[in-house]
């Protein structure tokens, strides 16, 4: 069934009052932490790179939790995408620090609440 002509598209709605995302979403790699060797200061860079990704993608998940849904099919396969992709980005993180840890190096480590379920909105 085609949609009619001039038809609008669902549109989301944000709840009214949506507290803001309580995780921080942005990570650096500490001063203590460079070495000052290029590959292992840019790969906890990256690793950096790769936890403000996820933290990202966790508040997108979030704020989704704090949209009315006309078509919740398509908002589930939205978030399940997202928990798809902060998987595969912390996997690639952990890859990467064991990298450091193998040369010798201290790595960014992983903030305990990456892994844990999102907060409700």
């Amino acid at each position: 069934m085609e949609p009619q002509a001039g038809a609008r598209a669902p549109r989301l709605r944000p709840r009214p009052a949506l507290p803001p995302f309580p995780e921080p979403t942005e990570f650096e790699v500490q001063a203590e932490l460079v070495t000052g060797d290029k590959f292992i200061d840019d790969l906890n860079e990256s690793v950096a790179n790769v936890y403000t990704s996820v933290a990202l993608l966790r508040e997108e998940v979030y704020n989704n939790g704090g949209l009315e849904a006309h078509d919740a099919k398509s908002m589930g396969k939205s978030n399940q995408a997202a928990w798809k992709s902060i998987r595969r980005l912390l996997k690639k993180a952990k890859d990467w620090r064991d990298q450091i840890e193998e040369a010798g190096a201290r790595p960014l480590e992983e903030p305990d609440h990456l892994s844990r379920p999102i907060p409700k909105a």
